[in-house]
């Protein structure tokens, strides 16, 4: 199932009911989220079920082939701990930080990850598991799954907004994903609201993720625990 910025007249169940009647070697699925903070691995199938789950800190500083070793390790634990294999998969999702390029189904240089650059996500999973490998940006791949089995099941037209590490937007429009010739349609968190603003890792000063993005939310309600001098039980 490959999303363009081309969209074809297939519906995205049509596709995701393709998809699934083409690989018919498994009916479970292996989902993994990249995070900038933590990575969560889940075996899940087409209805959008959930059998289990797990997650680990990202550790982003140990670089991409470190992280991925261990992600490959995790999801061979879990499958395990099912009594599960390989056989039993259909097809392995990733929803990555973005920017990605789907085009050379990499991650290319997300701001939050330093060190990540032009990752081949896509190839290095094909490699450790032998099945379809799909990614999308977390963003694009969070408004897909609201679409197909959330409570937002069916809406042909809505925006679904990340706040986690950093901050993006996956973006519905007449039921068709917008992806975005350079698979940046959603990227709002480096949409410019203050070019005065503090700098950010994507080069830029005044992003929006600068203000509303997680960790830098966190960063600065500490920043103002520790100078005010406020006692709480977090810090």
């Amino acid at each position: 199932m490959k999303f363009s910025s081309d969209c074809t007249d297939l519906s995205i169940q049509e596709r995701v009911r393709s998809h699934a009647s083409d690989n018919l070697a498994g009916d479970r699925i292996l989902g993994i989220d990249i995070g900038g903070t933590k990575i969560s691995i889940c075996i899940g199938d087409n209805n959008g079920r959930i059998q289990d789950s797990q997650r680990m800190p990202t550790q982003a500083a140990d670089g991409p082939d470190r992280c991925i070793r261990r992600m490959v390790d995790m999801a061979y634990e879990l499958l395990k701990k099912n009594n599960l294999d390989v056989g039993d998969l259909s097809s392995i999702g990733i929803s990555a930080p973005g920017p990605v390029s789907l085009r050379k189904q990499m991650m290319l240089e997300p701001p939050n990850m330093p060190g990540w650059k032009n990752v081949p996500l896509v190839d290095m999973f094909v490699k450790a598991f032998n099945r379809p490998v799909f990614m999308n940006n977390d963003a694009n791949a969070c408004v897909l799954a609201e679409y197909l089995f959330g409570s937002c099941r069916g809406t042909q037209n809505m925006v679904y907004l990340t706040m986690s590490t950093g901050l993006g937007a996956g973006v519905l429009a007449n039921g068709q994903l917008l992806q975005g010739v350079t698979d940046t349609a959603g990227e709002l968190g480096h949409y410019v609201v203050d070019i005065n603003g503090p700098p950010c890792p994507c080069g830029q000063r005044g992003c929006l993720e600068m203000y509303c993005g997680g960790m830098n939310v966190a960063n600065r309600l500490r920043k103002k625990i520790v100078t005010g001098n406020i006692h709480t039980a977090v810090m």
